[in-house]
């Protein structure tokens, strides 16, 4: 006869492996697409401030990590942290172009994504902040096809690439 403290476990364990197999697991979050980019506070469920791990949360292991950055390529976006473990910025698309620009599908309220002309912006957003800085960093990314739209008090700025939005980020 089985003693009572080794029952007691194995009970337990087929308990929590029952529950378990019974708990439908979380889908994983196939695409961007639908998730609204609201400066000053977020982009979809993920808010400036909030912890790095929610975001690990909702949307599970990051696919690319580096350090506490984390990565989700297919969805096209970064979470960059600011204080240890808050979410310090979101990052979405690529100003050089290529896929985390076709991976990103979000959108503000007022549907300027990816592919958003600068007249579309200007027209929603306005004027933006005047850039300070180096000259020559302006004539270079001129260079490159790439042009900075920064709205400080919105915590936004925007890479156009050959007169197209293809980065977004959020502080």
């Amino acid at each position: 006869m089985p003693k009572p403290r080794k029952l007691a476990t194995a009970l337990a364990s087929v308990f929590l492996l029952t529950l378990c197999a019974c708990t439908p697991q979380q889908d994983s979050i196939t695409s961007s697409e639908g998730m609204i980019i609201e400066p000053r506070v977020g982009l979809g469920s993920i808010k400036i401030g909030m912890p790095m791990d929610a975001v690990v949360d909702e949307f599970g292991p990051p696919r690319v990590k580096i350090g506490p950055t984390l990565g989700y390529p297919d969805l096209g976006f970064t979470v960059l942290p600011g204080e240890p473990n808050i979410v310090g910025a979101i990052m979405m698309g690529d100003s050089s172009g290529g896929s985390l620009v076709d991976a990103f599908k979000g959108k503000t309220q007022n549907g300027i994504g990816m592919g958003s002309t600068e007249q579309e912006i200007l027209s929603i957003f306005g004027s933006p902040d005047p850039l300070t800085g180096p000259k020559a960093i302006a004539r270079e990314e001129a260079r490159q096809g790439l042009k900075t739209l920064r709205y400080q008090r919105l915590r936004l700025t925007l890479v156009l690439r050959e007169r197209s939005l293809a980065h977004i980020t959020l502080k």
